[in-house]
C-alpha cells in the first residue's frame, strides 16, 4: 500500500513539473495570448508567478525524499561476491624407515709372532674376531701348518668369564669346547702355540661351530 501511494505521488509531482515546463516554453515563445483563447484559466495560472517557486521547491523536495527512500529501501542491496579460498590439501605424512642391510656373519683370523722366550721356542699368537655374537656352547677348531704344535692358553678380554670344557690336539688340529664365554662382535680373543722347531706355527684354517652356525675362515 505504501508503495502505491508513493508511486501516485511521484506521478502527480511529475505531471506538475511537466505542466510548469510547458508554461515556461509557451511564455518564452510569446504564445500566451494564443493560449488565452483556448484555456483562459491557464493564463491566470501562469500570471501568478509568486507561488510557482514554492510549488516547484515542494515538488523537488518530495522527489528527493522519494529517490532517497527508493534507493535505501526498495532497491535490494547487491550481495558481495563470495570470496573463494583455495586451501591446498595437506600432504600425507611420509615415514622413512631405514633398514640396515643384513650383515653376513663371518670371522677373521690373524697370525702374529711372539717375542722369543729363554727356551728358544718360537711362539705364535693367533687372534680371532667376529662381526656377530656367538653364544656358548661352541667349539673353536684351528688347523696349523705343523703337526707337532703345543697349544698354550686361550686368552679372552679382561672382565669376561670363560670355561674351556674340552681340548684336543690331533696332528696340528686343535679343538677347544667352550660353555661359558660369549663371543662379542669385534672383540678379539687369542690362542698361543709353539712348535718343536724354531719356526713359529701359522694357522691355515679356523672354524667356529655353534648351534645352527658354522663359520670357516682363513688368514
Amino acid at each position: 500500500m505504501d508503495a502505491i501511494v508513493r508511486a501516485i505521488g511521484v506521478i502527480v509531482v511529475g505531471m506538475i513539473l511537466l505542466s510548469f515546463t510547458a508554461l515556461w516554453i509557451i511564455e518564452m515563445l510569446d504564445k500566451v495570448s494564443t493560449l488565452g483563447e483556448y484555456a483562459p484559466w491557464l493564463v491566470a495560472l501562469a500570471e501568478h508567478k509568486k507561488w510557482h517557486a514554492v510549488v516547484l521547491l515542494a515538488c523537488w523536495i518530495f522527489l528527493c525524499f522519494a529517490g532517497v527512500e527508493l534507493y535505501f529501501k526498495e532497491i535490494p542491496e547487491v550481495p558481495k561476491p563470495p570470496v573463494l579460498q583455495f586451501i591446498p590439501p595437506v600432504p600425507p605424512a611420509i615415514t622413512i624407515v631405514e633398514v640396515a642391510p643384513p650383515i653376513k656373519a663371518q670371522c677373521w683370523v690373524r697370525n702374529y709372532a711372539a717375542p722369543a722366550l729363554p727356551s728358544n721356542q718360537a711362539w705364535g699368537v693367533t687372534t680371532i674376531f667376529c662381526n656377530t655374537t656367538i653364544k656358548p656352547p661352541y667349539s673353536v677348531e684351528i688347523v696349523y701348518d705343523q703337526s707337532d704344535v703345543v697349544v698354550g692358553p686361550f686368552t679372552f678380554p679382561v672382565g669376561s668369564e670363560f670355561a674351556k670344557s674340552f681340548e684336543s690336539n690331533q696332528n696340528g688340529k686343535i679343538v677347544g669346547m667352550f660353555d661359558l664365554h660369549t663371543i662379542i662382535p669385534n672383540e678379539p680373543f687369542s690362542i698361543m702355540a709353539h712348535g718343536s722347531s724354531s719356526k713359529f706355527p701359522l694357522v691355515k684354517m679356523a672354524t667356529i661351530r655353534a648351534k645352527g652356525l658354522t663359520l670357516e675362515f682363513h688368514p
